[in-house]
């Protein structure tokens, strides 16, 4: 509270109040696990009083944030990797004299007994209003904007490879990443925006931003490894990869050795593990699964720590699958439907993935181990009743009949997913094995398109 005051970021409140515009904000501390002894102050401005809060009287603006699974990929998309964060963002945009008196709030310190509380009020943005995200996100770009025409790769890497404060991009060659980089730093501080804690699997990058001593850790107790958290995940940048921990030590006892979860525990188990690209996904659908079930299956939750010595290295969207990973509805569907259901799903998916990334491949297939699919899209939509036919319609938004192809299903890396999670997870990881051959070599079937 005496930072905020210090650094310009709250003031003493005047005496004199702006009639119709004085707000009292409670506040509290926000303290992260995996940021010892840093504490974030929350003002509440959803707090109600007399049924109304301040947030009832704020615009949200527009959702000008970056797709979080986008940010990622791209991030992933090539060898030389970077990331830092903007250094108290919401601090740095200031607040009208004239609106200040609404970010009014009461701190005592260190009085005690019958002592009024000092009154402050906030001169900067605070965490805890429905309009600050969009209100920074927006200024970060605005000052980005001057850049558009002459620095274009430059201005893309603020507005695209920014996830609110945090900058994370991958580059082909060092070179760039320092190039880049380095003029990412230049442009953010003309707004006052300062990068800090910067990290990258390239130590000549780091020596040219002359952040050496300034790698971000967080070690991981339970595998005794070093690793960054890069927008939630663990990413090993020695080794440059992705690696998830459950952190099964903050588990109850008594779910650790074999007794049944209640509900609200088997839910705060399967929400802990972040995973915006589904690569964890042999696990957690089998958890979601269990979720669905209300508890019950106790080994199915204790097979999960095989998940803290997964490593994702990086890889190419080359292909993608016909189902996106979705735990079946509990109401009784055919399975023709539901196979239906995740070609509509897949070919979204690599419509998505493929906006995403700066790389667009030259040809894609949808592979499929569900003849019944394959002969509907054959015949088109206009030869089946609605809900089939409406499906065929937006696969056919996103996709041509000859990108379709059949794979065996034991060779549908898919079904991984939803089965018995595997020991070995190779195939999900790579693919199923005649991807690494010829096309000729490739799965057939006489399905005469």
């Amino acid at each position: 509270m005496k930072a905020l005051v210090n650094k310009g970021y709250a003031e003493r409140g005047p005496l004199h109040r702006t009639e119709n515009r004085t707000w009292y904000l409670p506040h509290f501390p926000v303290i992260n696990a995996m940021k010892p002894g840093k504490i974030r102050v929350v003002h509440d401005a959803a707090a109600k009083t007399k049924g109304v809060s301040l947030n009832d009287h704020l615009l949200t603006g527009p959702d000008l944030l970056q797709s979080l699974p986008g940010v990622i990929m791209r991030f992933r998309q090539h060898p030389v990797a970077v990331s830092a964060d903007i250094s108290e963002m919401f601090m740095q945009i200031k607040i009208k004299p004239e609106d200040r008196d609404a970010l009014r709030y009461l701190w005592r310190g260190d009085k005690r007994g019958n002592e009024k509380p000092t009154e402050y009020r906030m001169t900067s943005l605070i965490f805890g209003a429905t309009s600050s995200p969009a209100t920074s996100i927006y200024i970060k770009n605005f000052n980005a904007e001057k850049y558009r025409e002459t620095e274009p790769e430059v201005y893309r890497a603020v507005i695209k490879n920014h996830y609110v404060d945090d900058y994370i991009q991958s580059f082909e060659t060092e070179q760039k990443a320092i190039d880049i980089a380095q003029r990412v730093r230049d442009v953010h501080r003309e707004a006052r925006f300062e990068l800090k804690q910067w990290t990258s699997n390239s130590k000549r990058l780091l020596t040219a931003l002359n952040e050496t001593s300034e790698q971000k850790k967080s070690i991981d107790l339970h595998t005794e490894n070093s690793s960054e958290r890069v927008l939630g995940l663990n990413w090993n940048s020695d080794r440059d990869e992705l690696t998830f921990n459950l952190n099964l030590a903050r588990l109850p006892h008594d779910i650790m050795n074999s007794e049944r979860p209640t509900k609200r525990q088997v839910l705060k188990i399967v929400m802990s593990l972040f995973d915006p690209l589904g690569l964890a996904s042999p696990v957690t659908t089998k958890a979601k699964q269990l979720l669905q079930k209300y508890g019950g299956e106790r080994d199915g939750l204790r097979s999960s720590p095989l998940l803290a010595s997964d490593r994702f290295s990086r890889s190419r969207f080359d292909i993608t699958d016909n189902s996106q990973i979705e735990v079946a509805p509990l109401k009784i569907t055919s399975i023709p439907r539901l196979e239906l259901q995740a070609a509509v799903m897949g070919t979204r998916m690599a419509t998505t993935v493929i906006e995403e990334h700066d790389r667009k491949p030259n040809t894609k297939f949808y592979w499929t181990d569900s003849k019944t699919v394959l002969t509907w899209l054959k015949n088109g939509a206009r030869s089946y009743k609605p809900f089939v036919a409406h499906r065929i319609a937006a696969i056919e938004e996103n996709s041509t009949l000859n990108e379709w192809r059949w794979v065996p299903t034991k060779q549908n890396v898919a079904d991984d997913a939803t089965r018995n999670v595997p020991r070995n997870l190779d195939r999900w990881y790579n693919g199923p094995e005649f991807l690494q051959h010829e096309s000729n070599d490739w799965p057939t079937e006489n399905l005469s398109f």
